[in-house]
């Protein structure tokens, strides 16, 4: 019972670490877009002015890598859960026939 009780543990370590880094790439996109639409992009005369300066500014050639990574990660965390629930399903549809 020991060794089974351990298994578990471990495997909500696993859950719990893996599902912190999707949380830190959703806050990351998140912060990220919204520093980029004031910094980099800004809604007036002097943003658009500005815009051929700052899109080849370092800082907006971060937060433009962060988003676009971040929206490719969050991307495939939502294939790889879709997939992984397409899998249980299958072995559940499986099991009971």
């Amino acid at each position: 019972m020991s060794g089974t009780m351990e298994k578990i543990k471990l495997c909500f370590v696993y859950i719990n670490n893996l599902s912190g880094l999707y949380i830190l790439w959703i806050i990351l996109h998140f912060i990220s877009a919204h520093l980029y639409v004031h910094y980099c992009a800004n809604m007036s005369v002097y943003g658009v002015i500005m815009s051929p300066i700052l899109v080849a500014a370092p800082h907006c050639k971060a937060l433009r890598w962060t988003i676009y990574i971040g929206a490719q990660t969050i991307e495939n965390m939502w294939i790889v859960l879709g997939t992984w629930i397409c899998s249980k399903i299958m072995i559940v549809t499986t099991n009971t026939k």
